[in-house]
């Protein structure tokens, strides 16, 4: 996997990435699995990404962090971003939380049915009029058919629309 990460977290191993699925109750897509076993989170040298929104046409949002699964991190440990917002409330339970941007939003990976595999932004501007709506989705855009497509789609701040 093509991307370099500029502050990281303590390397990871496929015994904790296989009980990290295990507690999931499925196997991760490999992709995102390889970037697990590879680089465990951290924070990507490039970062802006298109959030293809149709609540936002044309935006643009950025990976702040790659969550981790480094049970010593202080921040961005995904165990924790899970118990956060995969509640019944929150956010649809086939995704998972990997990455947050700047601004508080989640960068989330489908792990189940017709979703899995792919990238979703989870706007949490959004997250009261999806609660009204009982819509678990709406404030949902998918960014990327695949984890390796989002990474391969990174681009640097400097490409960032201020529109």
């Amino acid at each position: 996997m093509n991307i370099t990460i500029v502050d990281g977290f303590a390397p990871t191993n496929e015994q904790a990435v296989a009980a990290f699925e295990q507690e999931l109750g499925c196997r991760l897509p490999e992709d995102y699995r390889a970037f697990l076993l590879e680089h465990n989170g951290g924070q990507p040298e490039l970062t802006v990404f298109d959030i293809n929104s149709t609540l936002m046409p044309d935006d643009q949002s950025m990976i702040h962090y790659f969550f981790t699964l480094d049970p010593a991190s202080e921040y961005y440990e995904i165990r924790d971003e899970i118990k956060v917002y995969t509640d019944e409330t929150r956010m649809p339970p086939e995704l998972l939380p990997i990455a947050c941007d700047p601004g508080g939003n989640i960068i989330c990976l489908g792990i189940r049915g017709e979703q899995r595999g792919k990238v979703y932004f989870w706007d949490h501007e959004f997250e009261l009029e999806a609660e009204e709506m009982g819509d678990l989705y709406y404030n949902v855009s998918c960014c990327s058919p695949s984890f390796q497509a989002f990474v391969e789609s990174l681009s640097p701040e400097s490409e960032l629309n201020y529109e």
